[in-house]
């Protein structure tokens, strides 16, 4: 009989915000997917790498496979190889998931495991084992690059969005004051 899974439904929006509130600035940068190479040479991504940014960690680097469901999880399984393309390049490779949705027999060997509970809060159940990763070639560092490059463009597009509505709602609040005004002095002129 197979087992029966009983774990959080979740989207991968829900976990990798789970993940980015874990690895938050200023300590850490988060990249989601990020792609082995950039242009034709791009063929495998991962979902989360999130990379540190103090002295004080060794600059590591971990690397999240972020799933939701048993189906995407096993077929993950099927090829773990795949992971390689970018795993070499982290510190660390783990599976990010509803807790329950995983068991810690069936991760490859060196996987970590970082589960997210009913409660809402992350934990390891199994932590991944150090690997010693290879220089970052020209194409990865492209690659992460225009991660960064898009986050920041995205953030200070959204900015000044909200910046150019605050504006245009504090002129609509002030020209809403200046018709009152105008319209009590027309009442205080009428008045006398």
């Amino acid at each position: 009989m197979a087992k029966k899974y009983d774990f959080p439904k979740l989207s991968a929006a829900q976990v990798a915000a789970g993940l980015k509130a874990r690895y938050r600035a200023p300590q850490w940068a988060t990249f989601m997917e990020v792609h082995d190479s950039t242009g034709a040479g791009m063929s495998r991504s991962v979902d989360l790498l999130a990379c540190s940014l103090w002295p004080s960690d060794n600059f590591v680097v971990h690397g999240f496979e972020i799933k939701i469901s048993r189906g995407d999880f096993q077929r993950e399984l099927k090829t773990p190889q795949k992971a390689e393309a970018i795993a070499r390049y982290c510190d660390t490779w783990s599976v990010a998931c509803p807790e329950g949705m995983v068991d810690r027999e069936e991760l490859p060997a060196g996987w970590g495991l970082f589960e997210v509970g009913a409660d809402g809060k992350w934990r390891w159940s199994v932590s991944p084992a150090n690997r010693v990763p290879v220089p970052w070639p020209l194409s990865f560092r492209a690659s992460v690059l225009r991660r960064a490059h898009e986050a920041a463009t995205s953030t200070s597009e959204l900015v000044a969005e909200r910046g150019a509505a605050f504006l245009e709602a504090k002129r609509e609040v002030e020209r809403a004051f200046a018709d009152r005004v105008e319209r009590a002095d027309r009442r205080a002129e009428d008045a006398d």
